[in-house]
């Protein structure tokens, strides 16, 4: 079997395994020429998704133009190996490498048949058309290949098949899906490499478009390395923030916050000098008790944001506008507006007209799920106020603020220890849905509040 291999696409989605803070770690390539010197790339038209428990979906579409005759040829995809403990050096995509050398090592590992199944890649759901043409393909395992010295230093697998490339502009249309990275510091990661695309004939992708899809909210930050401003990207609403990431300033990052999750970004004539990092930051995940849902952008490396905990009506306010901030509503009230336009995420946004009934379900539930976690800190007050040490870290952090509260580990609670109002405190509390949060705090503060709370008709 022979062919002759004019050029080689490639695109790579490696997951691999880091020591201790890392799953995996995702990257993909664009397409570049390995033999042909007369075929420029017109266009590259890249939609990225994320889709959920850490996969991506990558659809890429080029447009080639080849100057010269019409010609027969077998195109690649190039997928690395995981790297882990059995391959802790993949030169194949993060180190130099020759490419004549790589070339010469994946055709030996075709004409040798070194045939593999699709699930030992990584890859998913792979496919490819040239011309509108579906394309039927093979993958041989490169680092089968034994050499004198060894096997391969290019550790990975080929997908190849037939394609004609007609004079003129050709089509090249790739869809696949790969899971991405996880490390203490991100949610997930995605790479994809573009520098290679200056193989080219003539250096440059003439226009280079590129759509991105993330979750509603998303919270992304993105490596300024193919781009310089923030303002060469658009986006509907929502926010980003210019940030260094390393202590001489000269390593820059994009903090986006985008409602829709959708970003774009186009350029021509674009000579990339490297690559696409994308990273959801993992952050401290603000949560008020044990079961509450965590919502984008609630997260913070500072806990003096946004903090239930406190002991005090306002910080409560300002918690539960928390879905509506993220929509850039206008506050009217001083407090809630002065701590907003302090949160990096905030973008005020006049023409939002705040409705409960607009918010997601997991909003609605959240918002919910505050009214019941208040309700539970009023059930358990007359324990807390005998120092019974809860074992429900929520419970135990909201009361220890305060000084009343004295966590005396010997102590059982004890329905029977409770007297005749705490016992109809407890009662009232069981069939109600809600308490203002000015009768909450009264509860907590000042004991004639109790008396009047289970006097009154429901």
């Amino acid at each position: 079997m022979k062919y002759i291999l004019q050029f080689l696409i490639i695109v790579s989605c490696l997951p691999s395994l880091h020591a201790n803070d890392a799953e995996y770690i995702t990257s993909a390539n664009t397409i570049v020429p390995l033999k042909s010197k007369n075929i420029r790339l017109d266009k590259e038209i890249l939609h990225i998704k994320y889709l959920k428990n850490g996969y991506f979906s990558v659809d890429v579409l080029y447009y080639l133009y080849n100057e010269g005759k019409s010609k027969s040829t077998v195109i690649g995809f190039e997928a690395p190996q995981p790297i882990g403990e059995d391959n802790l050096d993949n030169q194949f995509f993060y180190k130099p490498y020759s490419v004549q050398k790589k070339l010469k090592a994946e055709w030996k590992a075709i004409n040798s048949q070194l045939f593999t199944k699709a699930e030992n890649s990584g890859i998913e759901h792979f496919k490819v058309k040239v011309n509108g043409e579906s394309k039927n393909y093979n993958i041989v395992d490169v680092s089968k290949l034994k050499e004198k010295k060894g096997s391969t230093p290019f550790v990975g697998y080929l997908y190849y098949f037939k394609a004609n490339l007609k004079h003129g502009l050709n089509k090249i249309h790739q869809k696949y899906t790969c899971i991405t990275s996880g490390s203490v510091d991100s949610k997930y990661e995605f790479e994809y490499i573009l520098a290679t695309a200056k193989e080219w004939k003539g250096g440059k992708i003439a226009d280079f478009r590129l759509n991105i899809q993330l979750e509603k909210f998303a919270d992304v930050s993105i490596a300024n390395t193919f781009f310089k401003s923030k303002n060469e990207w658009k986006w509907h609403k929502g926010k980003a923030v210019t940030e260094t990431y390393d202590d001489s300033g000269h390593m820059k990052e994009t903090r986006f916050y985008i409602q829709d999750g959708k970003l774009t970004f186009r350029k021509k004539d674009f000579i990339p000098k490297s690559g696409l990092f994308l990273s959801a930051p993992r952050v401290k995940e603000y949560c008020y008790s044990d079961d509450c849902e965590v919502l984008p952008y609630s997260d913070y490396t500072n806990k003096k944001y946004l903090d239930f905990f406190k002991k005090d009506y306002k910080s409560l306010k300002i918690l539960k506008n928390m879905p509506y901030a993220r929509r850039g509503y206008s506050f009217k009230t001083n407090y809630i507006a002065s701590f907003y336009k302090k949160i990096p995420w905030y973008k005020e946004d006049k023409s939002y007209k705040a409705n409960y009934n607009k918010l997601t379900p997991k909003e609605k539930n959240w918002l919910k799920n505050i009214e019941k976690f208040k309700l539970k800190i009023i059930r358990n007050l007359p324990f807390a106020k005998r120092g019974y040490k809860f074992k429900d870290e929520s419970l135990y952090a909201y009361f220890k603020q305060y000084k009343w509260y004295k966590p005396n580990k010997n102590y059982k609670a004890q329905i029977s220890d409770l007297t005749k109002t705490e016992k109809a405190l407890r009662t009232k509390v069981l069939n109600v849905k809600n308490i203002s949060d000015k009768e909450f705090f009264k509860l907590l503060i000042f004991r004639g509040a109790l008396y009047k709370f289970i006097t009154e008709q429901n």
